[in-house]
């Protein structure tokens, strides 16, 4: 089942793109899920945007190309549900933009000729192909009213948020505001299959909302679409699986409701059925749960990586962590500089730390010489230098046959007893602590005594031995 975004963001790969204002037809999938807040905001949100009788201002050109893809995208999505399809749509509050109608009027004659631009109010909404209604309201005690939608919230319910109550829509409620009947989701089916929905919204879906504060206009037919895809942690992706696992479900479903009545009887068989779906359904959630720790794990293993792939803030703070993982103490750092220091005992040491796409070179000891220099002029005591360069950074680990420290720079290092280590021989002296097979001491002696290149400890394939792809459990 191929299923498309309209301006909401879902890290599946199930789950296309794209923006309601771009011109990629809905007709090739079989459901659409649209979120008109974020559309709105991308729209209203512009830098420099006019504001009139409370509602944001669209400029000639801007207001030509918004009544085109407003009209465009109804008219789509009436088609889509009459071909028996499905489309979802995060319920919001009215939203509206003063539109430039392109109607002109004038006053007054020669110089005191005035010409008044007449604008009206559009509601984003107004592409919903359904008579619909809202109110504004913010929540999250969500009460769904179908068995099926209570499963595609089970174990997400903090990951959901109602924004609008409906007052007038099709179908029959999906959702309330819980302990009343105040709804906050709806779902109507059409002949032929088709479905609508209205849903609460994902909090943490995709969203381009920006701080304006609308003294400015945007240049007429600018776009300012600000929106930004923060990845979803474990628990937040499996939130979305389940929404898109339950929106695949909908075109299965009968084409006609049941009334509520008939929802009320129940089968003798039902009862032991329903047990069973509640035990799966827990099952399901210590799965999910046991998943996204080991996730965690995961990605907590990938960022030793660092060492061996990034440069700047990401690279420094992983070497940060890794000499105190070797039993370092670090220092407080000097705002502007780039050295960190660190200590064990009465040992003191300046560490100048660089990720670059070549091999070190004389200019990076110069400089860790320099904050020996600097070291020792403001704390009255003599510092090691250490030289962390992850040289070659954008070839891949194995293929890194060529020297990190070129030969013209190793008699300036020796000579002041600089000792020259690279990202993998730190990440391979981490984890050799980490797995008990050396003593911290020993890491830190090896690091205060060594003058010139780090001897050994190169050993990309002991860290990263090559395995055959992991069976299922």
């Amino acid at each position: 089942m191929r299923i498309l975004g309209l301006d909401i963001w879902i890290p599946l790969e199930s789950v296309d793109y794209e923006t309601f204002t771009e011109d990629l037809s809905i007709f090739e999938y079989d459901a659409v899920i649209w979120d008109p807040v974020n559309t709105y905001d991308s729209i209203a949100n512009a830098r420099y945007r006019h504001y009139f009788n409370g509602y944001p201002k669209l400029g000639e050109a801007e207001s030509v190309k918004f009544f085109g893809d407003l009209t465009r995208r109804k008219k789509e999505f009436k088609e889509f549900l009459e071909m028996g399809r499905t489309l979802v749509v995060l319920a919001s509050a009215p939203l509206y933009l003063q539109v430039d109608t392109g109607e002109r009027r004038h006053s007054g004659t020669g110089k005191n000729r005035h010409t008044t631009y007449v604008y009206r109010a559009v509601d984003m909404l107004s592409a919903v192909p359904a008579e619909v209604k809202s109110q504004t309201g913010r929540g999250s005690a969500i009460e769904p009213k179908r068995e099926d939608f209570a499963a595609c919230l089970r174990g997400h319910r903090e990951f959901w948020q109602y924004r609008a109550i409906l007052e007038e829509f099709p179908g029959k409620p999906l959702a309330v505001v819980a302990g009343t009947n105040k709804p906050v989701g709806s779902i109507a089916t059409y002949t032929g299959g088709g479905v609508f929905v209205q849903l609460p919204d994902l909090v943490n879906s995709d969203s381009s909302s920006t701080d304006d504060d609308g003294d400015d206009e945007l240049e007429d037919g600018a776009d300012d679409s600000t929106g930004s895809r923060n990845e979803p942690d474990a628990q937040e992706e499996a939130a979305y699986a389940s929404l898109i696992a339950w929106v695949t479900t909908l075109r299965a479903a009968s084409t006609q409701d049941l009334p509520e009545w008939a929802e009320k009887l129940y089968f003798p068989e039902d009862v032991e059925l329903e047990g069973k779906l509640s035990d799966i359904e827990k099952q399901l959630q210590e799965l999910r749960s046991t998943a996204a720790e080991l996730r965690a794990e995961k990605a907590k293993n990938d960022r030793w990586k660092d060492l061996i792939t990034a440069t700047g803030d990401p690279l420094e703070d992983r070497a940060v962590e890794a000499f105190e993982i070797l039993g370092f103490e670090t220092l407080e750092r000097i705002p502007g500089r780039t050295d960190i220091r660190i200590k064990t005992g009465d040992d003191l040491a300046v560490v100048e730390v660089k990720g670059v796409t070549k091999s070190a070179s004389e200019a990076h000891a110069a400089q860790l010489e320099k904050w020996v220099s600097d070291a020792l002029i403001e704390h009255k005591q003599k510092h090691k230098g250490i030289l962390l360069v992850n040289a070659w950074r954008k070839v891949p680990i194995k293929e890194r046959d060529a020297a990190s420290f070129p030969d013209q720079m190793r008699p300036y290092c020796v000579s002041r007893e600089h000792c020259l280590l690279t990202g993998m021989q730190l990440l391979s002296l981490v984890r050799a602590v980490q797995a008990g097979k050396m003593d911290p001491a020993d890491a830190r002696r090896l690091l205060l005594t060594t003058s010139g290149p780090l001897p050994d400890w190169d050993r990309a394939d002991e860290v990263f031995p090559e395995s055959p792809a992991a069976e299922p459990a």
